[in-house]
């Protein structure tokens, strides 16, 4: 009976852990791009030609940098948010397809954005900064 009942709990245990899993994976659209509305991370970015990879940095300087680091947000596919130098600005975003522009409400700059598979890159209208997420 107890081995029984340990079989059922496995089983239980297996099948939650899969619905889990789907559940996390975001839905990618007919060009198998993923939302904007993702999670994203940080992993690179590039300022006047010099890239840092924040993958590659040690724990130590992850944990130091983590809260300065650039962060985007995106709940509805319209509103976002980008905060950079601890500065967070509001944006609307225009666009379809995984090509997007983000007009920001506290200046008259914009950003491009372009999601690639399960990466989201930000681009100033200068070209002078480059920002990559990964969906997570």
């Amino acid at each position: 009976m107890k081995k029984k009942s340990t079989k059922k709990i496995l089983l239980f245990s297996f099948l939650l852990g899969v619905i889990f899993l789907l559940g996390c994976t975001p839905k990618r659209d007919e060009y198998g791009n993923v939302p904007i509305t993702s999670n994203w991370e940080l992993v690179k970015f590039t300022v006047n030609g010099q890239t840092t990879d924040v993958q590659n940095e040690s724990p130590l300087v992850k944990a130091v940098t983590a809260s300065a680091n650039p962060k985007f947000k995106c709940k509805d596919g319209v509103n976002c948010t980008f905060t950079m130098s601890g500065k967070t600005h509001k944006g609307v975003i225009n666009g379809q397809a995984g090509r997007y522009a983000i007009v920001f409400n506290d200046t008259s700059k914009s950003m491009m954005a372009e999601v690639y598979g399960d990466t989201l890159r930000l681009r100033n209208p200068e070209g002078t900064v480059l920002l990559e997420f990964v969906a997570n």
